[in-house]
């Protein structure tokens, strides 16, 4: 599915009203939600900001080129930054980050419902809409999205690609789908959906598999090895550092195979637990810096030796 600028343009059109009254959403996306902030200002006609970052380092510019994977004419009044929808059985979902005067929206549409109260939980949280007659219209300006999602399999400079459905990443919680419940036992699921964004020029963005490691059981003696895979998918190299701290770093070792890691690429980073050569449990974290805009990055380290 694609969400059109002019869909968004109707969107934000009905919806402008509602989004003055929200609180921080005109003057700053960002004011009561940092995990999304504006870039800075400057080199723009129009005096938008050049790009908006999330908690997670995801950059995106204006979808301003006019290409079809940015999705079509350009509206200098409110340029995309980006944007996401698809179906979760017959509720459409649409979710939106434009210019500050557009804000954050979320749509949720549908018809032949029973009417209703229904709970969606999505990447970002979990929110309730009704179905008046069996028709659902829900419109929530200044939604908090806190995070720009990506698809999995994105062309290169972009989050995503429109009219084409897909898998995808970068729930805070890990939660990447979206499942609806309602009246009388409704429940529509998906987990892909159409992704609309253009990366930032020559910033490096990364990821990591885990943010926690738990190594060894307190019975074992064997030595336990666990991987944190470490990905670069922006449009400029991602040049990762790693060392430790915390309370017991030298229960751990660590091999890191990472170097200057191109775009597309990925790496791995090792640690290494020995239950037998430590009592009791031992923690420590490591640290995974970066030249991204999410630098630095730490991985929970907990050990449970032998007693």
């Amino acid at each position: 599915m694609r969400i059109t600028k002019l869909t968004r343009r109707r969107s934000t059109a009905l919806l402008s009203a509602a989004v003055v009254a929200v609180t921080g959403i005109v003057a700053t996306m960002g004011a009561s939600d940092a995990s999304v902030r504006l870039g800075p200002t400057g080199g723009r006609a129009d005096g938008l900001p050049a790009y908006i970052v999330d908690g997670q380092g995801v950059a995106v510019a204006p979808c301003d080129t006019g290409t079809a994977i940015c999705g079509g004419v350009f509206d200098p009044t409110d340029p995309a930054y980006w944007d996401a929808g698809g179906d979760a059985g017959p509720i459409r979902l649409v979710y939106s980050v434009s210019s500050p005067a557009g804000g954050r929206i979320a749509r949720f549409t549908g018809s032949a419902l029973k009417p209703g109260r229904y709970t969606i939980k999505d990447p970002w949280g979990t929110v309730t809409c009704t179905a008046p007659g069996g028709k659902m219209d829900c419109r929530l300006p200044g939604r908090r999205i806190t995070t720009l999602l990506r698809s999995t399999a994105a062309p290169a400079g972009f989050v995503g690609k429109p009219n084409l459905n897909r898998s995808f990443t970068g729930s805070p919680t890990g939660f990447n789908r979206v499942v609806i419940t309602g009246p009388g036992g409704f429940q529509a699921s998906t987990k892909r959906l159409a992704i609309s964004g253009m990366m930032r020029d020559n910033t490096a963005m990364s990821s990591l598999n885990k943010m926690a490691l738990t190594l060894g059981n307190g019975r074992t003696t064997t030595a336990v090895t666990r991987t944190v895979r470490y990905s670069s998918f922006g449009t400029a190299a991602a040049r990762p550092t790693v060392r430790k701290g915390g309370t017991n770093p030298g229960a751990f070792s660590v091999r890191d195979n990472c170097a200057a890691q191109a775009p597309g690429s990925a790496c791995s980073i090792t640690v290494k637990f020995v239950p037998r050569q430590n009592a009791g449990v031992k923690r420590a974290f490591l640290v995974i810096d970066d030249n991204s805009m999410a630098a630095p990055r730490h991985v929970s380290l907990r050990g449970l030796g032998t007693r």
